[in-house]
């Protein structure tokens, strides 16, 4: 029986290669998010709302 999944097929390797850049985007921006947090938590600032958080998110997810 054959396996439907080629581990050769490209379409399978795009599908795999996207999904690594998209976690890599994602844990970007939190990196992102967090730096600009400490930033203006240090200067009084509560950093970003939950509604900025949340419109960031969908927006690149």
């Amino acid at each position: 029986m054959e396996s439907s999944a080629n581990p050769m097929d490209p379409v399978e390797k795009l599908n795999g290669l996207t999904s690594g850049f998209k976690g890599a985007f994602t844990l970007g921006l939190i990196f992102i998010v967090v730096l600009k947090r400490r930033e203006r938590g240090s200067k009084g600032s509560r950093g970003f709302t939950e509604r900025e958080l949340r419109f960031i998110l969908k927006r690149h997810l």
